[in-house]
């Protein structure tokens, strides 16, 4: 007798594979393997670079936020005074200011934080060159740091700028450079009288104009916003609001 998976007649009986069908089947499930451990679920082959963005324009949001969480926490065990406006003596770095460019100093408004920061990773944005401090011990200096200081804000104005993405510049046309943070993190101490945008170095994918984070005194950050909104909705009105407009904003940068 001949076995049953030979006999076509029978119904247990089945054919085999011929080569091309085989090939086809192979193909198949390694395209399902690789979905299975190599996407996220719901992903596409094209979603994993735009997720990758949105992660880092999550995060460098998250950043500030925590800084500024961090500011508020600060303030509230120094009479409702930042690091900038609280003198050395008091434990802040306010003396500096008063002696000209402060930009090396700006990692010290950061560092005089770290016993209410979670961590000196927050303090280094995943789109910037440069990189986090393994941890405070090794954080003295600006190269670890992605933003910079509104030394003139203040609890009682909720919208003054605190702080915001290093990635701005002079004028109205972006270019490729952190603008107003040099390179080799010597920092700079700006008093912004004149307009500026962000350049393309940080978050300006898809936007050819530029964009950047901005931290406000209340702890609240206002995210991705163009230059042309920085320009007019939060600098001039700022200005304004602030009483400042004529002397200008002093932002130090890392």
């Amino acid at each position: 007798m001949k076995p049953l998976y030979r006999d076509r007649n029978s119904p247990c009986y089945f054919a085999a594979f011929n080569r091309i069908e085989l090939l086809v089947v192979v193909g198949l499930t390694v395209a399902l393997i690789y979905i299975a451990f190599f996407l996220p679920p719901g992903a596409s082959v094209k979603e994993p670079y735009v997720d990758r963005l949105a992660f880092q324009r999550i995060t460098c949001e998250n950043n500030l936020k925590q800084i500024g969480t961090t500011y508020l926490m600060w303030a509230n065990d120094n009479g409702s005074r930042y690091p900038f406006n609280t003198p050395i003596s008091n434990g802040g770095w306010n003396d500096l200011l008063s002696g000209g460019n402060a930009g090396p100093c700006c990692w010290t408004n950061y560092a005089l934080m770290a016993g209410e920061m979670p961590s000196s990773r927050v303090l280094a944005c995943p789109v910037d060159i440069r990189k986090p401090a393994a941890d405070f011990g090794s954080f003295t200096n600006n190269t670890a740091l992605s933003y910079f200081v509104g030394v003139q804000a203040n609890e009682d104005n909720p919208k003054s700028i605190l702080g915001g993405d290093r990635n701005l510049a002079l004028g109205e046309v972006p270019d490729w450079t952190y603008g107003l943070s040099p390179a080799g993190g010597n920092g700079n101490d700006v008093v912004i009288t004149k307009p500026v945008c962000w350049s393309l170095a940080m978050h300006s994918q898809g936007n050819p104009a530029g964009a950047g984070n901005i931290l406000f005194a209340d702890g609240s950050v206002r995210p991705t916003i163009s230059s042309e909104q920085l320009r007019t909705n939060i600098l001039h009105a700022g200005s304004l609001r602030d009483g400042i407009k004529s002397a200008g904003l002093r932002l130090v940068f890392p």
